[in-house]
């Protein structure tokens, strides 16, 4: 359900951005919502009085690149499609890695 979620608050922001006359649409409306998902990350951590600790800075730095990257895909094709397999293919590929490592 991530990626529904994540390409469903692009177009609300894209939408937004637009009635606003923002330059420059696409990339804005990719960047602002990688932000909020990491801001709604740092609110989870805080409301579950979760430890804010290293691992939860290279959570955020990761959903910020994967919000990046499948926004991008998302903007450009306008097909969920793509991006959930892109997706899929990123966990097929870390559970790989980590596989050979443990």
């Amino acid at each position: 359900m991530e990626i529904p979620q994540r390409l469903m608050m692009q177009s609300f922001v894209y939408g937004m951005l637009k009635i606003s006359g923002v330059s420059w649409l696409d990339l804005y409306t990719v960047i602002v919502t990688g932000f909020i998902w990491c801001l709604c990350i740092v609110i989870q951590t805080i409301l579950f009085k979760e430890k804010f600790d290293d691992d939860m800075i290279y959570d955020i730095l990761a959903s910020m690149v994967f919000s990046l990257g499948i926004g991008y895909v998302y903007q450009k094709t306008g097909l969920i499609i793509i991006s959930m397999i892109a997706h899929f293919c990123e966990r097929v590929l870390s559970c790989v890695i980590f596989s050979k490592k443990a």
